[in-house]
């Protein structure tokens, strides 16, 4: 006769102890089937069962358990089938946790004191991503061992043994530093579990696997090292993703798989008279809360969200002003600043993109750029400050950090050099647009060294050699290149000014921008080139200190001096003679200059009217033109 077990309704071979599909035990319980059912029948009944069992076993009972691929830690938690509902509370809806059939164990993992009851404990993170899941295995008195690394970080443990179901875990023993904690799952109802009791040394030790059918009967070293609650040791075997320690139907350890593969022997009270120190949620407080890695964690809840881009970025800036709580060892990928480079960098484009370059000044700073240390980010927030601050910064911070943040052989490398042709360009385009033309020099000097096959700032030189007059110079460079069919209007209209001058052949024709404050002009002192501020309303010519120097000129106690009065004061300053100065092929002998460094621009001269006053002088301002004939 067959023998019906009431667990799983599975049929036996008549005399059996235990059932052949989940191991429940049969002596006493079993009952004859009151019907002739045939052998085949009973036989594809033991097929569906079994094949039931090993789709649990593969799943241990959840529909995405990480052993089948679907899922992976540090993803939002997935329903569980069928769910358990939760009250306010946080209480598991009622589940026979001793339910055996689909556990993560072999079926013959039967022990003389009931059925080993293992499961997947699943960690979470406040904002329900799932942090990580490991197997485990549940005493009679509701007891786990719960390896410090995989908990932190999580403040919602839920135990998912047998067909399904879940509990909570909510409380335990376990100092903030141990390796390895001892915690308790709400409400256990695991009387034909094996309890939880102390290792006897020097006796034999059965470890039982959580993912094969395989045990280990051995007997541990006798030198084991204090670790917190546990004694541990390194394991003579292969522990996969862990087990459990037996002596004589009772457990006596766990076996942890990585990070912290070692055997873990419980020395201690029996289960029955263990009281709980702190629970989950005050390890998550005392281990975790307050920290940079608790911040970010929040952070990508919120990038995840609808939330506005902006606040995306001022959470994380906030978590990055924040300390680490954990050591580099301790913490996750997820929790690294490293993580937040795809959210920033996404938020930052919709921020550009949306014209809202100053909300990524506002949320972000350069500590914060060079934290992240990513070409993209950088190169992103260097586009931020190229539309607040101008070119200028943007290319001051390119030139200061790029090196760092865009190493050479970068693939961002290209976008760097490209910005900083853009900006310069930019930069150019604005002294030129405010009549600054002493700048708009000193960005020509600049672009042309860094892209000296640039067209565009080549025929930006041409332009200012044109506006000081000096056509032979500008007539040099446009004739010395071939440019592309995009500049022929530019390179034609700059041909007819060089003609133009030419025409004024025997007279001083400097160029400037109708309307612009001020008129410079380039000038030789004696094989040293200045650049001059046209200024009729000044008596002399004055020359700053670095050409003074560059001329090798000397100046002691003896240099004349002469008196000059200031917007606030009257300064006493030297006075030189220079032994010529050349303009536009004109060269004037003598000239008396004075030694001071302009307010604000130190490298500029003054041409007085003891140098203009050799010539008449025509200035026509709506034409940006003045002419100097000999006199």
């Amino acid at each position: 006769m067959s023998i019906e077990c009431p667990n799983c309704s599975s049929f036996n071979a008549s005399g059996a102890l235990h059932c052949d599909q989940c191991g429940s035990p049969l002596a006493g319980g079993g009952r004859a089937s009151s019907k002739g059912v045939p052998p085949l029948v009973v036989l594809l009944i033991a097929i569906l069962v079994g094949g039931g069992a090993f789709v649990y076993l593969r799943g241990g009972g959840d529909a995405s358990s990480p052993l089948d691929g679907d899922s992976s830690p540090e993803s939002p938690r997935p329903q569980t089938s069928p769910p358990v509902a939760r009250s306010g509370g946080g209480r598991a809806g009622t589940q026979d946790l001793t339910e055996p059939a689909g556990e993560l164990l072999a079926q013959d993992a039967t022990v003389s004191s009931g059925k080993l009851v293992a499961g997947w404990l699943q960690l979470e993170d406040p904002h329900g991503v799932v942090i990580d899941r490991i197997a485990t295995a549940a005493t009679r008195e509701g007891w786990l061992a719960v390896p410090r690394l995989a908990a932190l970080g999580s403040s919602v443990w839920v135990f998912r043994p047998g067909l399904g179901g879940e509990t909570r875990v909510v409380d335990g023993i376990s100092a903030r530093v141990d390796a390895m904690g001892l915690w308790r799952i709400e409400s256990p109802d695991l009387a034909a579990a094996p309890p939880l009791r102390a290792w006897v040394e020097a006796e034999p030790v059965t470890f039982i696997s959580f993912s094969a059918n395989r045990r280990e009967e051995f007997t541990p070293p006798p030198q084991l090292r204090r670790d917190g609650l546990f004694l541990r040791a390194e394991s003579p075997f292969e522990l996969g993703s862990g087990g459990v320690l037996m002596q004589e139907g009772a457990i006596v350890g766990w076996g942890s798989g990585p990070p912290e593969s070692s055997l873990w022997f419980w020395n201690s009270d029996a289960g029955s008279e263990l009281d709980a120190e702190r629970t989950v949620l005050e390890f998550y407080q005392e281990t975790f809360v307050g920290g940079r890695e608790e911040a970010i964690s929040a952070a990508h809840a919120a990038a995840e969200t609808p939330a506005s881009r902006l606040s995306v970025l001022h959470s994380y800036a906030a978590a990055f002003r924040l300390s680490p709580r954990l050591r580099d060892e301790e913490s996750r990928e997820r929790w690294q600043p490293a993580s937040a480079i795809g959210p920033v960098a996404r938020a930052m484009r919709e921020l550009l993109d949306g014209g809202a370059p100053g909300s990524i000044l506002e949320a972000m700073d350069l500590s914060m750029v060079r934290l992240l240390g990513d070409a993209a980010v950088f190169l992103l927030w260097v586009d931020a400050v190229a539309e607040i601050e101008g070119a200028a910064a943007a290319i001051a911070l390119l030139d200061r950090w790029g090196s760092e943040l865009v190493p050479v052989g970068s693939d961002l490398e290209e976008q760097l050099v490209a910005r900083l042709l853009t900006f310069t360009r930019d930069a150019l385009r604005l002294a030129l647009d405010q009549g600054d033309f002493a700048l708009a020099w000193g960005w020509v000097e600049d672009g042309r060294r860094r892209f000296p096959d640039d067209p565009d700032l080549y025929l930006s030189e041409v332009e200012l050699w044109v506006g000081e007059g000096d056509w032979r110079r500008a007539e040099e460079l446009i004739t010395a290149v071939s440019f592309p069919a995009t500049f022929r209007e530019r390179v034609s209209r700059l041909e007819r000014m060089i003609s133009d001058l030419k025409g004024s052949e025997g007279k001083i024709v400097i160029r400037f921008r109708p309307g612009a404050s001020a008129i410079t002009t380039h000038a030789d002192i004696g094989g040293v080139e200045q650049l001059f501020i046209v200024d009729t309303g000044a008596s002399y010519t004055s020359i700053p200190w670095s050409t003074v120097n560059a001329l090798g000129i000397r100046i002691d106690d003896n240099t004349p001096r002469r008196e000059l009065r200031t917007a606030s004061d009257v300064i006493s300053v030297p006075v030189v003679v220079l032994p010529e100065v050349t303009l536009g092929g004109w060269t004037i002998h003598n000239v008396t200059a004075t030694v001071i460094d302009l307010p604000g621009n130190e490298s500029l001269g003054l041409l007085g009217l003891n140098f203009l006053g050799k010539f008449e002088i025509g200035l026509d301002r709506e034409q940006g033109r003045m002419t100097l004939a000999p006199k």
